[in-house]
C-alpha cells in the first residue's frame, strides 16, 4: 500500500511534473492541436505564478490553560486529551449492549469512569442496558423502551469491527429519523482490543 501511495497520493512537486508531461504530449498530438485551434487556445505549460501569504495557524487552547502549537504538532492528538475548553454537561446517558456481551458494557463504564476522571467531564454514570437478542428489531425494541425524554446522550456497543457492523447504518437511519438524540457507536471488537483511546475520543 506504502508503494502504490507513492504513484496515487504524490506531492504538489510531482503533481507539477506530471501536469507538464501531459500538457507536451497533449500539445504534440495532431489532433489536440486541431481542436485547439478551432477554439483559438492554448495550454500553456508552466502554471500561473501568484503572490501569496502564510497565515501562523495558532494555537489551540484546552480547559486549565492549556494550549499547544497547530503546525507540525506530531503530538497533537495525544495533547488533545484532557480537560476541554468549554464543556456541555450530559446528565442521562444510557448504554446498550448485548446480554451475551455484558462484561463488554461493564468494562466500557469502567474505562469511560476513567476518562471522566481524567478529562473531568461533566458527565453522570451511564445508566447500562442489555438487548436479549442479537437481532435488530431487539435493539429497536429495547431503545424505544429505554430511552425517555430525559435522556440526553446514547452509546451503542454494536456486535462487529470496524467498517463492518451490521446494524450501524439501521442504528444511525433511527436516531435521525425517530429519536433524534446524540448517538455513539462503539464495536465490540475494539473494546475487546482494550482501547482506551477510543474511549477518550468519545468525551472530545
Amino acid at each position: 500500500m506504502k508503494e502504490l501511495a507513492t504513484v496515487t497520493k504524490k506531492g504538489p512537486s510531482k503533481r507539477l511534473e506530471a501536469t507538464e508531461e501531459f500538457l507536451t504530449t497533449l500539445n504534440k498530438n495532431e489532433k489536440a492541436s486541431e481542436v485547439l485551434q478551432k477554439w483559438a487556445m492554448k495550454l500553456e505549460k508552466k502554471p500561473i505564478t501568484i503572490s501569496g501569504q502564510k497565515i501562523d495557524a495558532g494555537q489551540i487552547e484546552m480547559g486549565k490553560q492549556v494550549r499547544f502549537d497547530i503546525e507540525n504538532n506530531k503530538n497533537i492528538d495525544r495533547q488533545a486529551q484532557t480537560k476541554l475548553h468549554r464543556e456541555v454537561q450530559i446528565s442521562k446517558p444510557v448504554v446498550f449492549c448485548l446480554r451475551s456481551e455484558f462484561h463488554l458494557g461493564q468494562s466500557f463504564l469502567n474505562m469511560l469512569k476513567t476518562s471522566m476522571d481524567d478529562y473531568d467531564f461533566p458527565i453522570q454514570r451511564p445508566e447500562l442496558y442489555e438487548v436479549d437478542s442479537s437481532n435488530w428489531d431487539s435493539w429497536e425494541r429495547c431503545i424505544k423502551n429505554k430511552v425517555t425524554r430525559e435522556t440526553d446522550f446514547v452509546i451503542l456497543i454494536l456486535p462487529g469491527g470496524k467498517k463492518n457492523s451490521p446494524f450501524y447504518n439501521d442504528a444511525k437511519r433511527l436516531f435521525i429519523n425517530e429519536i433524534p438524540i446524540p448517538i455513539q457507536v462503539v464495536l465490540q471488537d475494539t473494546l475487546k482490543g482494550k482501547n482506551v483511546r477510543s474511549i477518550n475520543k468519545i468525551l472530545v
